[in-house]
């Protein structure tokens, strides 16, 4: 994308999680609001890739990225040792890194919390040495966000229907 001012800008690379029985709402209206703006991109990021149906059964998703492609990528990004020089392939074709990432609510999160490896992506991705800039939930997300440890010190809240949950 090309700033105002000619500069070449990159655009955010958005990462939603998907899993069985998310709320399709909690995916659409963030991803429309940020695609509507012409500076983020979006990936569908799932256990494993392919169809992913949500609550209502009648809307799936294709997860595009596994949790494996995408934590491979980022430790493939990350230099040997600190001394190692930066990657001299170009920047276009060099794996993007995901800059956001989202985790929608549904009534698949009260299973979801059980799953180690969602929660341990979860974990990894939020982690600091990531360098994430901005992990979201919606609704429901935020109880994933809470089991990954991700929420730990921290204010958060959720639909007051599920609270007790």
């Amino acid at each position: 994308m090309t700033h105002l001012g000619g500069k070449e800008e990159r655009k955010v690379l958005l990462g939603v999680v998907l899993y069985p029985g998310f709320e399709p709402l909690d995916v659409c209206g963030p991803v429309n609001l940020f695609a509507a703006s012409g500076a983020v991109d979006v990936i569908y990021i799932a256990q494993e890739t392919g169809p992913v149906t949500s609550v209502t059964g009648a809307m799936t998703w294709v997860a595009n990225h596994s949790f494996a492609d995408i934590l491979a990528a980022a430790a493939a990004s990350k230099p040997a040792d600190a001394a190692q020089a930066p990657s001299s392939q170009p920047q276009q074709q060099q794996q993007r890194k995901l800059v956001w990432l989202l985790v929608p609510g549904g009534i698949g999160s009260r299973k979801e919390v059980q799953n180690s490896e969602l929660l341990q992506f979860i974990e990894q991705l939020c982690a600091p040495s990531y360098g994430l800039q901005l992990c979201m939930s919606v609704c429901t997300g935020a109880a994933l966000l809470a089991a990954a440890g991700v929420l730990d010190g921290k204010k958060a809240t959720s639909n007051k229907n599920v609270f007790e949950w």
